[in-house]
């Protein structure tokens, strides 16, 4: 067949050509450089441009994270079945703040005596501060408490916490102080963490073909299981490491410690829990590995997004007594096509996806939206008798966050508890 063109000059072949390359030039200007847009002319999250962007809008954060707040929905739905948070369940044993205006004040701070409470604190109130600051839209004001203890005592009130069990569902589970910054000499900061795996990381095929694990066996009982089953095993590369202090290991394998990027030199990683849930967890998911983790009791954010079978599987499951750790390891090492694609997904749905540093962010803003809609409006000032108006409640965190915590300033009560034990001797 064959067919013929107008002799215009409009028509001319060459223009057609000069046409046909200039729209191919702008196509791929707007596909690998800007990549804003998906196909259908929607915003679409670019771990590549996004993952620290810290001021996404309320439906680029619900877009970009699905799955994510669903732990979020759950505290909603639990406390509008049993009535609106009062005024006096807001606990104030542990750090209790207000957000108001867009600025953040801290009312009480009930900090254990030791550093690690504090950074805990600390930590998360500048990862809240941050959330605050860098949002598109004013939240609307609420007061909160939380806690940066691994678990905390039972009680009905409506606490913020890193964790709970099933069976706590009045508790908030607040995204983890990790994400903003551990003790360095544990962690660091966590961007500085992912930065690290990231000069590390080799392709899935090149790395060691063993499975990886370094902690503490008084944790956890079922630590003692992992490191009996993997004992002289040629596929494990378990050890048992002993804090002596906060910053030092000692014990007979303390020369055989490991940096946490450095697990991600190993195929498989596995995550075990502590005295509650285990802070690792978010570091290793960030590693193009195969993670394994056994049946968990302690609920996280992130857990709402894990997958355990089918083409999108991101992590393998297995017993929490570790039975069954030689099988899985044989399976997964006879098929490599198989963990390179749970490594692969792990990659996409975590480290580029929910565990970015604006996924975050956008986690605490949904977390203060939600709240308040079920809690009572903060008072940023103290009534006085007459009606009369007096001074503002607490103290902004800008003030907080440079001043001495080892005593009484603005009239924060900032409380050591082992002080006031040894006070009330």
């Amino acid at each position: 067949m064959t067919f013929s063109l107008p002799t215009s000059k409009f028509w001319n072949p060459r223009v057609l050509i000069v046409i046909f390359v200039l729209n191919a030039f702008i196509y791929t200007i707007l596909l690998f450089h800007s990549r804003t847009f998906d196909f259908v002319g929607k915003w679409a999250f670019n771990s590549t441009r996004d993952s620290k962007n810290f001021g996404l809008s309320e439906e680029q954060c619900t877009t970009a994270f699905r799955g994510l707040f669903t732990e979020i929905e759950r505290a909603v739905r639990y406390r509008k079945t049993i009535g609106q948070v009062r005024v006096e369940e807001i606990d104030i044993s542990s750090e209790k703040d207000v957000a108001t205006g867009g600025m953040l004040y801290i009312i009480e701070a009930h900090i254990s005596l030791g550093d690690h409470p504090r950074m805990r604190a600390l930590a998360t109130l500048n990862a809240i501060h941050r959330a605050l600051l860098t949002s598109p839209v004013p939240i609307p004001n609420s007061e909160f408490s939380f806690s940066v203890n691994d678990i905390l005592a039972p009680s009905p009130r409506p606490i913020w916490a890193l964790t709970r069990l099933a069976t706590e569902p009045e508790k908030w589970v607040m995204s983890d102080f990790g994400y903003w910054a551990w003790s360095r000499a544990l962690m660091g900061g966590y961007e500085e963490m992912r930065a690290q795996i990231a000069e590390l990381e080799k392709p899935f095929e090149e790395k060691i073909p063993k499975v990886v694990w370094r902690g503490d066996r008084k944790n956890n009982v079922n630590r003692v299981k992992l490191i009996a089953e993997a004992e002289g095993k040629e596929w494990a590369d378990v050890r048992d490491i002993q804090w002596r202090d906060a910053r030092h290991v000692t014990g007979y394998d303390a020369d055989s410690t490991i940096t946490v990027p450095e697990h991600c030199l190993y195929q498989f990683v596995i995550q075990t829990e502590g005295w509650s849930y285990s802070g690792r967890g978010k570091y290793l998911q960030n590693c193009n590995s195969v993670v394994i983790i056994p049946k968990r009791i302690w609920i996280e954010p992130q857990h709402a997004l894990i997958v355990s079978s089918g083409p999108l599987q991101n992590f393998v499951e297995i017993e929490e007594d570790y039975s069954d750790l030689e099988t899985v390891m044989e399976e997964l090492l006879a098929n490599p096509e198989k963990a390179k694609m749970i490594a692969q997904n792990g990659v996409d749905a975590f480290r580029d996806r929910a565990l970015t540093p604006a996924a975050q962010a956008c986690y605490w803003r949904k977390m203060l939206v939600a709240w308040a809609e079920v809690s009572p409006k903060a008072e940023r000032w103290e009534h006085v008798e007459g009606g009369r108006i007096g001074k503002r409640r607490g103290v902004d965190f800008e003030t907080y966050i440079v001043e001495d915590h080892d005593g009484l300033f603005y009239n924060l009560p900032i409380r050591h508890e082992a002080m006031q034990k040894l006070q009330s001797r």
